[in-house]
């Protein structure tokens, strides 16, 4: 069949092709023959047989530029011992391990063609079909013998396997420089991953504590592919950078392999993609940062998904959980800090405002305020925490000219608004002393920072972005919340106080006075400052227990209550019109005047 297809080669050259590959599996079926079930040849003479026949196959295929007799061949060559097992009682009947032997060797034998093949030729189907045919032959081998193989023969014959491959994969372009396809990085992939996933199942049971370094090595030798990849020669580049990737996902891997389900995964991935990105800027390779972006996302999943569950034999503070959280959001400070100080080598979509840096800033101030009720639990001292990292937020946005700071701020001092109005005021009447309480503490530090923050909006009003710049956008704001909770504050202290002492026309009473007294407060300042905007709100808010008086209070309280309710109201308001009329030239058109 050989010779035929050598004689019509020119003639017929499809027909010639399927002569020739016919021929090369009829030798090996040949071979293997004589050699596994009959016993006419020895092994040693039946393999160097075996590797002419697959060095014959390559310079036939070379020879005739043929990828379909190298396909023919390859077929036939997997095809031929299952073919003569099913056909032979011996072959069917025996399952020595000198039978199965036999069978790895057969593999690694067509395998070494395949990769003389490739090192001349990039016949990608052929390299295809030649590593699910030596899957496919390796898992029949298994299941028939590798019970009774040890497992250095079935992962020492998986290992050259997984070897020969690499080197059909990338020997063609590492030699002749040639610059690899997508078909050839689809190959590369396949052929780690099934390495890995079989040799996870065969590890797995006797050598479970050691698949973290297995993993590791597996990402040290295609660190060394890539770097020779590299060395190589310009053309390689792609081929280098993909080997780069691939050492980067088992590197990866290899750390949950290692430690399991546990906050150090996280802190180990937190670090890798520090190192990955501090690397992209001391070597010039950008495509390393976009790795350590994939390893950022997977440890910002993990924080989420896995580690914000409390701990068995939980202790604030003093936990792997609170450990992870730290390493994770330092590592991102540091790695938007690195972004910053390099942004003028960062590739172009890289450069815009709300794309990388910021983004690093954001996720960690997220998780810096993710991480205090997680620790704290629904207590006070998660909203101080809130409101004294909103005003540092505030502090650094302004010194270091950083505005995402600021937004953050903004975010964080939301959530303490929300924390003191639906979960800090309550509080326990049977044990409340007034100002002596959790809640006081809460509302005075939240308030005192939000005070705090809008003199410093206001102090570096000028250094504020076009938005915030707006009479009632920022620092405005801040004042009013304060106000608006120093408020909120006196008025559950004293109905509070007066709750506990079952006293319910001193309840509506004391909240009537506080609310009239702070108005009048608030109008002094308002017209010692010569503030409008402060004198206009002090008005109504002074309206607003002046209405209460006169359709609540009257039908409520008792009469000596009321008597009192009115009296005290009438001197407030006597009060706030002498003052009204002793400035009045200093606030003449306060409605217009700014």
């Amino acid at each position: 069949m050989l010779w035929s297809g050598y004689h019509w080669q020119r003639q017929y050259p499809v027909f010639a092709q399927a002569l020739s590959g016919g021929g090369i599996a009829l030798l090996y079926l040949s071979i293997f023959a004589a050699f596994a079930p009959f016993d006419l040849i020895p092994f040693y003479p039946a393999m160097g047989i075996l590797v002419l026949v697959s060095v014959g196959s390559a310079v036939l295929a070379i020879r005739y530029n043929s990828m379909s007799l190298a396909i023919l061949g390859i077929l036939g060559a997997f095809i031929a011992p299952f073919v003569l097992g099913a056909s032979s009682a011996e072959i069917r009947e025996s399952t020595t391990d000198d039978q199965g032997f036999r069978l790895l060797a057969y593999i690694m034998v067509v395998d070494l063609g395949v990769i003389a093949l490739s090192a001349f030729r990039t016949w990608r189907w052929f390299t295809l079909l030649g590593l699910l045919g030596s899957l496919a032959s390796f898992g029949v081998w298994y299941s028939e013998f590798g019970d009774g193989a040890s497992l250095l023969t079935s992962e020492g014959s998986l290992t050259l396997i997984f070897l020969i491959f690499v080197g059909a994969t990338t020997l063609y372009h590492i030699v002749w420089r040639w610059a690899p396809s997508d078909f050839d990085y689809i190959l590369m992939v396949i052929n780690a991953a099934a390495y890995f996933g079989i040799s996870y199942g065969l590890l797995w049971e006797d050598l479970r504590d050691w698949l973290g370094g297995f993993s590791l090595l597996l990402a040290l030798f295609y660190g060394g592919l890539a770097y020779v990849a590299r060395k190589r020669g310009t053309e390689n580049l792609r081929l280098s950078l993909f080997a780069l990737g691939i050492a980067l996902v088992f590197l990866t891997i290899a750390i949950p392999v290692q430690l399991g389900d546990r906050a150090w995964t996280t802190i180990a991935w937190a670090a890798e993609g520090t190192v990955l990105m501090w690397l992209s800027f001391t070597l010039r390779m950008p495509h390393l940062r976009s790795c350590s972006y994939a390893v950022y996302a997977i440890t910002v999943v993990r924080l989420i998904f896995f580690d914000s569950t409390a701990p068995q034999n939980f202790q604030p503070f003093l936990n792997e959980r609170f450990l992870a959280f730290v390493v994770s959001i330092v590592v991102l400070y540091l790695a938007a800090y690195l972004l910053w100080r390099e942004r003028n080598a960062l590739r172009e979509w890289e450069k815009t405002a709300w794309s990388v840096y910021p983004i690093f800033l954001i996720a960690a101030t997220f998780f810096l305020t993710l991480i205090m009720p997680l620790e704290l639990g629904n207590k006070v001292w998660t909203t101080i925490a809130w409101a004294a990292e909103g005003i540092a937020l505030v502090w650094l946005s302004l010194s270091r000219r950083i505005p995402q700071f600021r937004i953050c701020s903004y975010a964080v001092f939301v959530l303490v608004a929300v924390r003191l109005m639906f979960f800090d005021t309550a509080v326990n009447l049977s044990t409340f002393q007034p100002v002596v309480n959790e809640r006081f503490l809460a509302f005075v530090v939240s308030i005192a920072t939000m005070y705090l923050a809008a003199y410093l909006l206001w102090r570096e009003r000028n250094t504020l972005l076009q938005w915030e710049k707006a009479t009632w956008s920022v620092y405005p704001i801040f004042l009013v919340a304060a106000n608006f909770f120093s408020l909120w504050l006196l008025s559950f202290e004293v109905w509070d106080y007066f709750g506990s002492q079952a006293s319910q026309n001193a309840q509506v009473l004391s909240l009537t006075a506080v609310w009239a007294v702070y108005a009048v407060i608030l109008l002094v300042v308002g017209i010692v400052k010569r503030s409008p905007p402060v004198r206009l709100v002090a008005l109504a808010l002074l309206a607003i227990p002046i209405v209460k008086v006169f359709v609540y209070d009257v039908f409520t309280l008792e009469r000596v209550y009321r008597i009192i309710a009115f009296i005290g109201l009438g001197l407030l308001v006597i009060a706030s019109s002498y003052l009204y009329q002793r400035y009045s030239k200093a606030i003449k058109g306060f409605i217009l005047r700014e």
